[in-house]
This record gives C-alpha cells, sequence and structure tokens, in this order.
C-alpha cells in the first residue's frame, strides 16, 4: 500500500550509506526528528517526574532495642518441669511441717479418761514395769481411733509404710490402712475361720465391733 512504500522510504533516508557521514540524529545525545516530545532539546518546558515522598518506616527498631528485647533460650531452667519440681519439693516440704506439728500437738494433749463417742476406747494409764505406751500417731495419721492392742509398738521407724502398718502376733498379721480407717487381714492362726481381706469400720456400729470382728477372723491376741 502507499503507506507502506512511505515508511520504506523513510527508512532507506534515514539509514546512512557506506562511506558517508552520520546524521545529527544518529548519537544518543540528538533525538531523532520523529522522537516524541519529552526527548526534543527545543520543548519548552522541562517535564520532571514529581520528587517520591520519603516514607518513615515505623517498623524498624533501633540496635538498642534489640539488644534489650529478649532472646530465644532452650536451657532447662526456663522449662516447665523445674517449677514443676519446685512446687513438689515445697508441697511435700509443707506436708512434712504439718505432720510434725500433728505429731507434736497429739503428743502434748492429755489423754482423756472419758469415751469420746459410741464405741470409743478408752486409753489406760501405763503401770511400772509394762511395755512402752502405744504411739498416739503415725508418720502424720492420728491413731485416737485405732485400739489400743493395734497400734505401733517401739520404733515407727522401722515401718515402711507410709499409710499403714502391720501388727503381728505369733503366725498372724494384721495392717491398720489409715488412710481407708480400716484393717486387712494378712495371715491367720491355725484354727481360725479367716478369711484373709479388708474389714471396713463402715460395716459395723462401732470400731471396737470391727476390731472384735478382725481379731475372730485372724485370731489376733488369741
Amino acid at each position: 500500500s502507499t503507506s507502506y512504500a512511505t515508511d520504506v522510504e523513510q527508512i532507506e533516508a534515514e539509514t546512512p550509506k557506506a562511506g558517508s557521514a552520520p546524521k545529527e540524529y544518529s548519537s544518543m545525545k540528538t533525538p531523532p526528528p520523529n522522537a516524541p516530545a519529552w526527548m526534543r532539546a527545543d520543548r519548552a518546558t522541562e517535564i520532571t517526574p514529581p520528587p517520591v515522598p520519603h516514607v518513615d518506616n515505623k517498623g524498624t527498631k533501633n540496635k538498642t532495642d534489640r539488644k534489650k528485647s529478649g532472646k530465644a533460650s532452650f536451657s532447662r531452667k526456663n522449662k516447665r518441669p523445674a517449677s514443676i519440681a519446685e512446687f513438689n519439693k515445697a508441697y511435700k516440704k509443707a506436708k512434712a511441717a504439718q505432720a510434725n506439728e500433728a505429731s507434736a500437738g497429739s503428743d502434748s494433749e492429755p489423754e482423756s479418761t472419758e469415751p469420746s463417742g459410741e464405741g470409743a476406747l478408752v486409753p489406760r494409764e501405763a503401770a511400772e514395769g509394762d511395755a512402752p505406751a502405744p504411739a498416739a500417731s503415725f508418720k502424720g495419721y492420728s491413731l485416737d481411733w485405732v485400739p489400743i492392742e493395734a497400734r505401733p509398738q517401739g520404733d515407727i521407724s522401722k515401718h515402711r509404710g507410709q499409710h499403714s502398718y502391720t501388727v503381728v502376733d505369733a503366725d498372724c498379721k494384721v495392717e491398720v490402712l489409715l488412710r481407708l480407717r480400716a484393717f486387712y487381714v494378712k495371715k491367720c492362726k491355725a484354727g481360725f475361720p479367716g478369711p484373709i481381706g479388708q474389714v471396713n469400720t463402715k460395716k459395723f456400729s462401732s470400731v471396737e465391733e470391727t476390731w472384735n470382728a478382725v481379731k475372730t477372723r485372724s485370731g489376733f491376741l488369741s
């Protein structure tokens, strides 16, 4: 077409021939005649882009703030098991102190000669030549409800249990369960019916009746 022929002629006219001097607009400093207005040197006003506004980034921290901020630590002292261990240690210490206070208070209280309730056993006064008086407490547990015959004799530390102890009479063994307030027949004497097992005070009208049932089963002190 006519427009295509015109474009070809313009390109041939602008292309320098071999051996001829280059035109002024062939360099980078001089734009060609068909360049846009913003590239021409004879424009009336100089077009400049608007300045880029300065944005203050508030999210960044100073070096001093970074030093003050805490750092991740992987040592064992910052883990929760350490605090749990300290709590358990303090709890055991407080419990031991409470047990000592309870034992000291029970030892200092005078023994009453009046029954405290139904089926309560009245402690007798120790006579000369008798065996050592039975203990009034066992590792923080009060033995007020336990019959005197079933209380531990001698050194309490020889018993390994923390919530129970065993009394022995020949071949008969009876365990006193302090936490449950019950008795457990572990071994019976020959000729006694048994059976071996737990005897709960809640199934009887009184502790004295419960202890009599234990002796009937096991033959304790018989």
